[in-house]
Order: C-alpha cells, then sequence, then structure tokens
C-alpha cells in the first residue's frame, strides 16, 4: 500500500504534467500562428493537428487525473474535505482586530483568533490579501494589520450568508 504522501507527490505530478501539457497546446498555437502569418500554410496544418492531438491527450490526462483522486479517497491519502471560503474568515478576523484596539500584529492575530476558534486558527495569507482589496483593511506591511472603517462596519454587521 502506498503511503498518503507518496499519493500526495502523484496527484501534484499530475497536476503540474496538465499544466505543462496546456503550456504546449498554447506554444503549438503560437507556433500555427506565425506559420499562417508567414504563409506558410503546411507546417501551420501540421502544427494545428499537432495541436489537437495534445489537447486530445491533455482530456485523457485531465481522465487520469480524476480517476487518482477517487482512488486517494478511498485510500485516505488526500483528506477530502471543502475548503473554506475566505469571505468566513474575514468577520472573526476583523472582530479581533476590534478586541485588539483596531491594530495587530500577525502573532497577535493568529493568537486571538486560535483563542476564540478554541484551537488553531484560520490562515490569514490569502484573506490578508482579500481583505485589503475589499478596504477593510489598510494596505500596510504583512506583519501589521489596521481595520478601516469599513472593516469595522462589516465586522459589526456580523456573517452573512454566501456572496
Amino acid at each position: 500500500m502506498a503511503s498518503p504522501q507518496r499519493m500526495r507527490v502523484v496527484d501534484r505530478s499530475l497536476g503540474a504534467t496538465a499544466r505543462q501539457v496546456k503550456a504546449a497546446v498554447s506554444d503549438l498555437n503560437r507556433a500555427a500562428g506565425k506559420s499562417l502569418a508567414r504563409g506558410d500554410y503546411g507546417t501551420a496544418e501540421v502544427t494545428v493537428g499537432l495541436a489537437r492531438s495534445v489537447m486530445a491527450f491533455g482530456e485523457e490526462l485531465s481522465g487520469l487525473h480524476t480517476r487518482w483522486r477517487a482512488l486517494q479517497a478511498v485510500q485516505g491519502g488526500l483528506r477530502v474535505e471543502k475548503k473554506t471560503p475566505l469571505w468566513t474568515v474575514y468577520v472573526p478576523v476583523l472582530q479581533s482586530l476590534i478586541v485588539l484596539g483596531g491594530e495587530a500584529t500577525t502573532s497577535q492575530l493568529r493568537e486571538r483568533l486560535a483563542t476564540v476558534s478554541g484551537g488553531r486558527g484560520p490562515s490569514l495569507t490569502q484573506a490578508r490579501r482579500a481583505m485589503v482589496d475589499e478596504g477593510f483593511l489598510e494596505k500596510s506591511s504583512g506583519k501589521h494589520w489596521r481595520i478601516t472603517p469599513a472593516g469595522h462596519q462589516a465586522a459589526l454587521a456580523g456573517p452573512k450568508e454566501a456572496p
């Protein structure tokens, strides 16, 4: 029986291969376009045919990747769990910042969130970027968090349903 770690390595490798196949199709399409621009229709036709074959291979690879993930789920090598949407992290983060006086360092915020959630706090890196984009946090260095008036209002409004 393969170890869960090895199963995840294969999963990541299949994903990386799929990305490379997509890049190869893009390169082939670009080459076909250049051949057409030069009036070399024979080469363009051969290149387009190759691109179609590579695209078909990519579809087969996608099917294999799906089958692999099903095997992982059966073995338990891949934890099948839903990802928490970023917007569900906003309110606890914003409310924690209010409790901490409107600003805090990342470590202070993690500690507060772990206390509130009764364990390990949520991942903050992506949530921070999204909250800055939404205008809930001031844009500053990644180590210092400061709530904006819009963030204060969002914290007081509380959690919302999925957008």
